[in-house]
């Protein structure tokens, strides 16, 4: 300024270059024009005018200068998500991708694996391309329709280990008998990671836990009502700071114990033919049980002429009974559990015991003139009142019942005569022996 009591002072103006000349841009003032304001591409120059007040010098317009692209960026990249495993899908996300210019950005990615590049990976999704420890890394490089920007790389995720799972966990038998063992059988064990495993197991007995780690359950005292399931768990060996990592438990189906009773084939009274004071055998034939082995045990009724008695062994005094009395007896097999069905013998009739025979002698002091008598020397005896008839012969004729004695009419000096006792006791009868006595000789006798 010539005057120099005046201030300098100048005005900015920028215009925009067209072809028709130039074109202020509107509320440009300041020394500094952001870009944003007439676009990538623009031709612009900026005019100085210089003024001490209400005077203003001559603007001066400075050489064009043209607005150049200005690439994107982005503030970073992450893989998720955290703690992928090996079947995880990851994902690169871009952070807070930008351009300058508000052109719209494309975004690239690449991958890489323990540092190495993979071909044809270009997705922003990753599977099936990394290992258990794997690094994996995304590259974004985000672009404009003229230029790249900068690729900014992703910090590492190392994938984490995948625990292993047991499928199909099934318990065997079904229902289960008081003699089985159970087996607790894995139908796969899938560990995505290859790695070896190995298997733990748990057992519930009615719903409350039991101490064993074993495949299999053998115990002695099942019993029939009870349920059984088994739980199944895999690891890995891995072990964090909890300690051994494991699996999710797979639960098998739950096992009914369960009891059908035995069975038996047959009962027999032994011996077969008795009489009364024979003691009398109940025998059962054929027991079987359609699932374990176990001590066969009974229950034992006795009928005699169909009236229950009191006997509940398998023996019975006949002592008691009376002849042609029927006898059966009724086995109900046991497995200690459950009773099977009840099974009646045949019916034996007890024979009656014979009265013992008597033993006899023919006594006649006096011969012809004077009374016989048939002594009895050794009576009979039975478990029943025994009567005794007495037969005789004179002369080998008839035989002839009588009483014990023989009057002397009956009889004459020289006859031969026989006595001979039968018991009886009223069921059968017995002979004794047969006493003869030759008469001695008198005046009646011929030579």
């Amino acid at each position: 300024d010539p005057d120099p009591a005046d201030p300098p002072t100048v005005r900015w103006r920028w215009y925009r270059v067209e072809p028709g000349g130039l074109t202020p841009v509107p509320g440009q003032t300041e020394p500094l024009l952001p870009a944003q304001a007439v676009g990538k591409g623009s031709a612009v120059r900026c005019g100085v005018t210089p003024h001490n007040g209400p005077i203003d010098g001559p603007e001066v317009l400075s050489d064009p200068a043209t607005i150049i692209n200005t690439p994107p960026a982005v503030a970073g990249a992450a893989v998720t998500p955290e703690g992928a495993t090996v079947t995880a899908t990851l994902t690169c996300e871009a952070l807070a991708p930008g351009d300058a210019d508000g052109d719209d950005v494309t975004l690239t990615y690449g991958w890489e694996v323990n540092g190495e590049a993979l071909d044809d990976e270009a997705d922003p999704t990753l599977a099936g391309a990394f290992a258990k420890g794997d690094a994996v890394r995304c590259v974004v490089t985000p672009s404009d329709d003229q230029t790249d920007g900068l690729p900014v790389t992703s910090p590492p995720l190392v994938i984490a280990n995948t625990v292993p799972t047991v499928v199909d966990v099934g318990l065997s038998p079904t229902p289960a008998a008081v003699c089985s063992v159970l087996t607790c059988a894995v139908g796969e064990v899938v560990d995505p990671d290859g790695d070896e495993t190995a298997l733990a197991y748990r057992w519930e007995r009615d719903g409350e836990p039991l101490s064993i780690d074993a495949q299999t359950l053998a115990l002695d005292d099942l019993t029939p009502g009870e349920t059984f399931q088994c739980f199944v768990v895999a690891s890995d060996g891995t072990i964090d700071d909890a300690g051994l990592v494991q699996g999710p438990e797979g639960a098998s189906n739950t096992s009914e114990v369960q009891n059908l009773p035995p069975q038996i084939t047959a009962v027999v009274i032994a011996p077969a033919t008795a009489s009364v004071g024979t003691p009398l055998t109940c025998a059962p034939e054929g027991f079987s049980d359609p699932e374990c082995d176990p001590e066969p045990s009974y229950t034992w009724a006795w009928l005699v002429n169909g009236q229950l008695q009191t006997e509940t062994s398998d023996t019975l005094d006949t002592s008691a009974l009376a002849p042609d009395s029927s006898i059966a007896c009724r086995a109900v097999p046991s497995d200690g559990f459950a009773e099977g069905n009840p099974v009646l013998s045949p019916a034996i009739t007890l024979q009656n015991n014979p009265p013992t025979a008597p033993e006899v002698a023919l006594d006649a002091p006096d011969g012809a003139d004077g009374t016989l008598s048939c002594v009895v020397v050794e009576a009979a005896t039975d478990d029943e009142p025994v009567t005794t008839s007495f037969l005789w012969t004179i002369n080998g004729g008839e035989p002839f019942e009588g009483e014990g004695t023989l009057g002397a009419p009956q009889v004459s000096h020289c006859d031969r005569v026989t006595c001979q006792a039968v018991a009886s006791d009223g069921l059968t009868e017995v002979a004794s022996n047969v006493a003869d006595l030759l008469l001695p000789l008198g005046s009646d006798c011929d030579d």
